[in-house]
């Protein structure tokens, strides 16, 4: 008994909300908790009453005092009489009231019934019996006239549940936790009906001031994002900006699906073992603020609501038919990892618990396996949890990547961004300029002469600075996710290369040893030519003048050991076109618009993956430079999918097509969309380039 109670259940609060669950079981309308005193345990009582239908002497002498019965699984559908489906499932919920005291009195009285029904437990008796069997334990009970369910302004029918002696003694920060629990119960994004839960407390201990419910700051959020994700792991969502300070910036994106990782859950079958997720369809709702001052007093009015009413109810919780699983969405309980992942980064591009409230909405019956721990502390951590909580990060990841492109703009409406900071930074020593130019007749002339070249010296230092950071950073960062492949492939040749002559010894035969040194010899060019490729894209250099199409040549080069091991048939479409331009930099280009259609491709059946390279002249003798695929195309603007951090990968980085984009600028071109330009050699899907603003030198075709 000791297991089934005292130690089984988790907390305080996870024992009192089994009862709550109890009484909406029992079709209750409305539960009180009263709390008496409990910061004593010895003086503490709590009281627990509901409208249900209550029960008769047999269902307590035969279900709700008979260990691990189920009596709820007794209906096909596993509903109340009233319709609701039931919460519970194990047959021991009812024994929270030991978690909670030693003695435990129990009132009830069932619907039609003309007698109440009364029993008392004292527990302390099965801690003493030793080795006495649990029917030797005195249970007393009796039934008589109603006396507390008598009808008239008292309910005819209804459980009170009254526990003393008990086992803790209750603090403040539990007794504030409890009501965040159930005001939690009460919201209306429950999607419960007819159902209301109200807690009172009596004694030293204060229930929290009343104050107005998350749901009532709600539609203030500037980020919005309603979402169903099926079976499948497909992503039907809707997401929406607005900020009252910035109307000019309101968005909404339409209902639009994404499959939230196409290279697990694929829409039909595909060799290697994938699979759809075991959970089942669920609903997510995400609301975010961003959190400095001044955006939460354009947004609240008083930066006190949202410490008042968005703090302390932030996180990510999770409902079951209408009911909360505790303890997701506790201050405590970071389930997903929401912080974690925004301490790994430099920008504001992930959000943390504090700047978000959102709900997960499950069914019993379409996720049958995501079951309660036996503690209630939470659901049972097997394969359909994991799916689970994996497909609800994915489906943050698109709200953040959603999230990310406005918030961006709120910084640039503000100017926050980098490049304003930097051109305060100019215009602050143009002003020191002009001041100190029209000073001059009063100053000493060769101090101001000083000061002036100076100053022209800071603001060269200044964006030559800028200008070696961001270079060798773009470089870098698509080195670091484009060609870790073809290093690790390398490397791979370079060993094999050692093992063979370790095993190529005089004593062999001739011939066999002739064989042997060629086998290493040519993997040892092709890993030279490898090493060497990848070199020349770290090799720093000013623009000069050279040949699109073999920088294109070169690119493709690196990848293709990759793109012939995914079954992709890559077609180089090149004309003899010059540039002037970094070959480092144009070579990041390709390998990045190449590295994002191999993955995009990767759903799609072998005979079906396509990419074409096109190297040549468009608008007046532009040169241009597109990667073609026959993927699922583009579904965002290509200026939204830019910028820094979004990406439609689930666990991509977003900044491929950022790094792309700023690569394009610095040759005075922009990343551009050609895939609905008519073009020759388009494929149907991706069609991502840039064009050059100089004339091409054409020769030929290649």
């Amino acid at each position: 008994m000791l297991i089934l109670g005292e130690q089984l259940i988790r907390d305080e609060v996870a024992a009192l909300f089994e009862l709550i669950k109890n009484s909406y079981d029992a079709d209750a309308t409305k539960v009180s908790v009263r709390l008496d005193n409990v910061e004593s345990a010895s003086r503490g009582k709590i009281v627990v009453e509901d409208d249900g239908i209550g029960m008769s002497r047999r269902k307590v002498l035969d279900s709700w005092l008979e260990i691990g019965t189920i009596s709820k699984y007794s209906s096909a559908t596993r509903k109340s009489p009233g319709g609701r489906v039931y919460l519970g499932e194990k047959g021991i919920g009812r024994f929270a009231v030991h978690k909670l005291g030693k003695r435990t009195d129990m009132t009830t009285r069932e619907d039609g019934s003309n007698v109440e029904v009364d029993l008392t437990i004292d527990w302390t008796q099965f801690e003493q019996g030793g080795s006495e069997f649990l029917d030797k334990i005195p249970v007393t009970w009796n039934e008589h006239e109603p006396r507390l369910f008598v009808g008239g302004s008292s309910p005819s029918k209804g459980t009170r549940i009254t526990i003393t002696n008990l086992q803790t003694s209750w603090t403040q920060p539990m007794i504030d936790t409890l009501s965040r629990s159930i005001s939690g119960v009460a919201s209306p994004l429950a999607g419960l009906k007819d159902f209301s839960v109200s807690l009172s407390v009596l004694g030293e201990l204060k229930r929290p001031p009343s104050r107005e419910t998350i749901d009532s700051v709600l539609s203030s959020a500037p980020y919005k994002f309603d979402a169903i994700i099926d079976k499948s792991g497909n992503l039907s969502a809707e997401y929406s900006f607005y900020r009252p300070d910035l109307p000019e910036l309101k968005r909404n994106q339409e209902p639009r699906e994404n499959l939230l990782d196409p290279t697990r859950y694929p829409r039909r079958p595909l060799a290697g073992g994938q699979r759809e997720p075991v959970c089942g369809p669920f609903k997510f709702k995400l609301f975010a603020w961003d959190l400095r001052p001044t955006d939460k007093r354009a947004v609240f009015g008083d930066i006190k609501v949202y410490n008042e009413l968005v703090k302390p109810n932030s996180g990510i919780r999770v409902f079951r038919d209408g009911f909360r699983i505790l303890p997701y969405g506790n201050r405590d309980d970071d389930w997903l990892s929401l912080d974690a992942r925004r301490v790994g980064r430099t920008f504001e591009t992930q959000i943390s618990r504090n700047q978000v409230f959102g709900t997960v909405e499950i069914t019993s019956s379409d996720n049958p396996e995501l079951r309660d721990k036996s503690d209630r502390g939470g659901l049972i951590d097997n394969q359909a949890f994991k799916d689970f909580a994996s497909l609800a990060i994915k489906a943050i990841g698109v709200f953040e990547r959603q999230r990310s492109f406005d918030h961006n703009l709120v910084e640039k409406a503000y100017g926050r961004t980098r490049a304003d900071k930097l051109a305060r930074i100019q215009k602050g020593l143009t002003e020191i300029e002009e001041k100190l130019s029209k000073a001059r007749g009063s100053l000493n002339a060769e101090t101001t002469d000083n000061v002036l070249q100076l100053i022209a010296d800071i603001r060269t230092e200044v964006t030559e600075v800028v200008e070696q950071i961001e270079e060798p950073l773009l470089v870098a960062a698509a080195v670091g996710l484009s060609y870790m492949v073809p290093s690790h492939e390398a490397l791979r040749d370079l060993q094999r290369i050692q093992s063979i002559l370790q095993k190529t010894v005089p004593r062999m035969p001739d011939g066999k040893m002739k064989n042997e040194l060629e086998t290493a010899w040519r993997l040892a060019a092709r890993a030279d030519e490898l090493v060497t490729n990848l070199a020349k894209v770290f090799k720093r250099g000013r623009f000069k003048d050279l040949r699109l199409d073999l920088v294109a040549k070169q690119a493709y080069d690196l990848v293709k050991e990759r793109i012939d091991n995914v079954h992709i048939k890559c077609t180089m479409l090149l004309k003899e076109v010059s540039v002037k331009g970094s070959e480092r930099l144009l070579t990041t280009f390709i390998m990045n618009l190449l590295d994002n259609s191999i993955y995009w491709l990767g759903p799609l059946e072998p005979g079906k993956r396509e990419i074409h390279v096109i190297v040549g002249e468009i608008e007046g003798s532009h040169p241009m430079l597109i990667v073609s695929d026959s993927g699922p195309g583009l579904q965002d603007d290509i200026e939204f999918l830019a910028q820094p951090f979004i990406t439609n990968k689930p666990d991509g980085m977003g900044l491929g097509l950022y790094i792309a984009s700023e690569i394009a600028l610095a040759h005075g071109g922009r990343l551009r969309d050609f895939s609905k330009s008519g073009l020759p050699g388009l494929l149907k899907g991706a069609s991502i380039g840039m064009t050059f603003p100089r004339k091409a030198i054409q020769n030929g075709t290649k």
